[in-house]
């Protein structure tokens, strides 16, 4: 009330003490946020704290922080480096500006978000990248920003255009770090993480050997967790999973040769709902329903028609009391994903197959509800 009546002051003194009580309230953490980008007093020590906070970032964070990012000196200068270069994307990446660029710590916490959907910052840093590969002999003073954009790289789908020379950079430093972990000499820590920057490390022949390795740095054991460790237990969950019918539409074949490849969206925090009854939780979501002549189910059967990697159909088991979920896609790679993530946020009750929707009609059941949505 308080901040609506623009009395920010006020405002954030009482959510400050809200939180001071109840450090991890969701609410709290996004009002204080709010009334402090109001105010436009919103500092980096409280955006820092605000971007390690469990579960997902909402977009109003995420829009402050790359606002943040592109305010500060080094994003500034290596603006103007690049347009001094002609548009090469080789810029001066040693320079102090540079340096304050590549060890920002809320840049950082950008990238391990996996989402930069800001069309100037992606552009500038597909340069950065571009330039690190072709340019700079030893990056090992920035591993750990490779291993921020690393992240962002795999999560993102390595969408960012590359240039004919960049591929064959790039090429050429996958054949060097495989070649060195058969054992004809060593990788360094900067280069795998420079090349899980632009292909995925589990397509590594030798990758197993890099889990081997003790790695004290908590970015680099990480992506080395994301883009080996993972897949490789999702590539041995896909025989688990039951199919439901044959695919036989083109569409569909197509669809799913193009979410076997790219099984998107990888996310990384189960959703933040509050668990109700079916009545309840649907009658919030659409009032027309509290008038309807409806049978609410105690304990409803969920069908989720296209759950992809899996973050519907958790929601759902975490909206609905008591609830048990059939849910199916057209890829195997998006089922196995959505299967690790439900058994590493602990969740039950969820049976994951794979079918096309075009065929649900071969399911040999009924449900209290289908979702299907995106």
């Amino acid at each position: 009330c308080l901040s609506a009546s623009g009395r920010l002051a006020e405002a954030e003194t009482v959510l400050r003490r809200a939180l001071a009580l109840q450090p991890g309230h969701v609410r709290g953490w996004f009002n204080l946020g709010k009334t402090l980008i109001e105010a436009d007093r919103l500092d980096e020590e409280f955006l820092d704290a605000w971007l390690v906070f469990p579960g997902p970032t909402p977009p109003l964070v995420r829009a402050a922080a790359i606002r943040h990012v592109k305010r500060s000196p080094g994003y500034c200068s290596l603006l103007q480096d690049r347009d001094g270069a002609g548009g090469t994307g080789q810029m001066d990446l040693e320079s102090a500006p540079a340096r304050e660029f590549l060890t920002h710590r809320i840049l950082y916490r950008l990238l391990r978000q996996g989402i930069v959907d800001d069309l100037d910052l992606e552009l500038l840093l597909t340069d950065v990248r571009r330039s690190i590969l072709l340019s700079v002999d030893d990056p090992s003073s920035m591993l750990d920003f490779l291993c921020g954009l690393a992240e962002l790289c795999f999560h993102n789908e390595y969408v960012w255009a590359e240039s004919a020379d960049e591929s064959e950079a790039a090429d050429r430093l996958a054949a060097r770090v495989d070649e060195c972990l058969s054992g004809a000499g060593a990788a360094t820590a900067a280069e795998v993480a420079l090349l899980a920057a632009y292909r995925p490390l589990h397509r590594l022949v030798n990758r197993g050997d890099l889990l081997k390795q003790r790695h004290e740095i908590e970015g680099y054991a990480r992506i080395l967790r994301q883009q080996i460790a993972e897949p490789d237990e999702e590539s041995a969950m896909v025989d688990a999973i039951p199919r439901i019918g044959t695919i036989t539409d083109p569409v569909s074949r197509e669809v799913r040769a193009q979410y076997e490849e790219n099984p998107y969206p990888r996310w990384r925090d189960p959703p933040r709902v509050e668990t109700r009854s079916v009545e309840v939780a649907l009658t919030g979501l659409f009032g027309y329903l509290r008038q309807a002549d409806v049978d609410w189910p105690e304990t409803p059967r969920v069908l989720v028609a296209g759950c992809g990697t899996g973050h519907q159909s958790v929601m759902s088991a975490l909206r609905f009391r008591d609830c048990s979920i059939m849910a199916v896609d057209l890829s195997l790679a998006s089922l196995a994903y959505a299967s690790r993530k439900t058994r590493e946020a602990g969740i039950e009750g969820i049976e994951y197959a794979q079918a096309d929707i075009l065929g649900l009609g071969e399911i040999d059941e009924r449900f209290d509800l289908i979702e299907s949505t995106g």
